[in-house]
């Protein structure tokens, strides 16, 4: 569960959760 808390970035950083919306939302919408 932690791992979907605090997911990690590129090179094993946790990344907060604004960052990985600014990742993960164009993601998304392509």
């Amino acid at each position: 569960m932690k791992s979907l808390l605090m997911p990690k970035g590129p090179y094993g950083e946790e990344l907060t959760f604004d960052q990985f919306c600014d990742i993960l939302i164009p993601v998304i919408t392509g």
